[in-house]
């Protein structure tokens, strides 16, 4: 019986779990990896140009662009194939008394070559700035870092280790993102 023991459980505790300190390292290197992919330059442009086309048009959720401070975060969730991703935009409003800094989720899809962006439908994290060390608003890095901890815990890797579940980035998509996004427009 402790044989049993030794040869299953050791490994399984040795290998088979990883921390969210963990996982947090091998999504450090997971966006370190995807940095040098011609696509990841490529989506974070057009999303960043699609953002501001947006803000330009005062659409309901990028109304505000022009009491925000705002960049798309570093990271880019990625499908397998590359064919489906999520993205992160880091919004600060520049004015003292609001409370909350936000991070909006977008959802991207490649169709004939080309990215198509969905925003309608996607949720916004807010973050307190009561519950700030300061209260001063969130910094870019800690509206990221506090984000991508969120995308973690919230399925990226698959339970207890650092393989990517795509599941989480393709669920994502089974609603209707498109004929939300004609709303939203």
């Amino acid at each position: 019986m402790r044989s049993l023991f030794i040869l299953f459980i050791i490994p399984l505790l040795l290998y088979g779990c990883k921390s969210t300190d963990t996982q947090e390292k091998c999504f450090d290197a997971y966006v370190t990896r995807i940095s040098t992919d011609p696509e990841f330059n490529l989506i974070r442009s057009a999303a960043m140009d699609t953002t501001i086309q947006w803000g330009r048009k005062n659409l309901r959720a990028f109304s505000g662009f022009n009491h925000q401070l705002w960049q798309m975060d570093s990271a880019v969730y990625f499908n397998e194939d590359k064919s489906k991703a999520l993205l992160l935009l880091l919004q600060v409003d520049k004015r003292a008394n609001v409370r909350f800094d936000n991070v909006k989720m977008i959802a991207a899809e490649k169709i004939n070559d080309d990215w198509n962006f969905y925003a309608q439908s996607m949720p916004t994290i807010g973050f307190d700035r009561t519950l700030n060390s300061d209260t001063k608003p969130y910094t870019f890095e800690k509206l990221s870092e506090a984000s991508r901890k969120e995308i973690i815990n919230g399925g990226f890797f698959k339970n207890g280790s650092c393989s990517i579940n795509y599941d989480y980035i393709n669920d994502w998509f089974k609603i209707p993102l498109a004929e939300y996004h004609h709303e939203f427009l």
